[in-house]
């Protein structure tokens, strides 16, 4: 009976020394995965805390560009009525330029027309000239 107690005590005391042994070794794990855990949550926040500096240097920068944008619509506007005035000049003045030139073909037409008269009224005035003589 005595040998059966000590044959079971010690089977109680290896069962216990077992168990403290998983004991530690769950202890261990539990740390390492609360040291983690609490390693991640600091990711997590210096990672919310960039993606929120990010959003805001990009939203800056979306407005940054939204009023370049409309500068630059603005200035496009003005150089196209520019482009349309110096269009409008342009056009009047190759109006002008074809009427100027229509009348310079005119006049030398005419003075052609006169040139030949006079020269030949001045030959027809040689001949009675002559005539006379």
């Amino acid at each position: 009976w005595r040998q059966a107690k000590l044959e079971e005590a010690q089977a109680v005391a290896e069962q216990k020394d077992r168990l403290d042994f998983e004991r530690g070794q769950i202890q261990t794990q539990h740390q390492q995965m609360h040291q983690k855990l609490h390693s991640l949550q600091h990711e997590l926040t210096t990672t919310r805390q960039t993606s929120s500096t990010e959003v805001t240097k990009l939203r800056a920068t979306t407005d940054r560009l939204h009023t370049q944008l409309a500068s630059l619509e603005t200035e496009k506007e003005g150089l196209e009525e520019q482009l349309q005035t110096v269009l409008e000049e342009l056009e009047q003045t190759v109006t002008n330029y074809q009427r100027v030139s229509s009348i310079g073909e005119d006049l030398q037409h005419r003075l052609d027309e006169a040139t030949t008269a006079a020269t030949r009224s001045g030959a027809r005035a040689d001949s009675e000239a002559a005539a006379y003589r």
